[in-house]
């Protein structure tokens, strides 16, 4: 029983990151792209997370109502939803290559280097605005 309880809470915490990331982070997707491309990107990762976060509930409905029976993988709906899945995942890989800028990094070192390079800029300005004042 311990192991089914898990399994469903499980299911339902992936479900929720899943769909926190179709639904809050897909959409802002920083994208260098014709405006098709990207809402054709922005859409594809909702659809991928949202089939995924259904997925897990599923799972979760299931293990509740069924245990561990395996017949349910079989169902109509189950495949629906993992064929759903299978068809977004690699628009949205492809789509996500094509037309996001695509750069990982730490936001904490960004802003420093952002910082510096910004005191340069004023630094120069200053001495450039006292070369033309004299």
């Amino acid at each position: 029983m311990v192991e089914q309880v898990w399994a469903v809470v499980a299911n339902v915490l992936i479900a929720l990151g899943y769909l926190g990331i179709g639904i809050w982070i897909a959409p802002q997707f920083d994208a260098a792209a014709p405006t098709w491309g990207l809402r054709a990107t922005r859409a594809s990762g909702l659809v991928f997370f949202v089939a995924c976060a259904m997925t897990h509930l599923e799972l979760a409905y299931h293990i509740a109502v069924d245990g561990f029976a395996v017949t349910w993988w079989s169902t109509g709906h189950f495949l629906i939803i993992h064929t759903i899945q299978a068809l977004a995942a690699p628009a949205f890989l492809i789509l996500a290559v094509r037309y996001l800028s695509l750069r990982i990094f730490n936001r904490t070192h960004y802003e420093h280097l952002l910082n510096r390079r910004l005191a340069q800029l004023r630094a120069d300005l200053e001495r450039e605005a006292d070369r033309v004042g004299r």
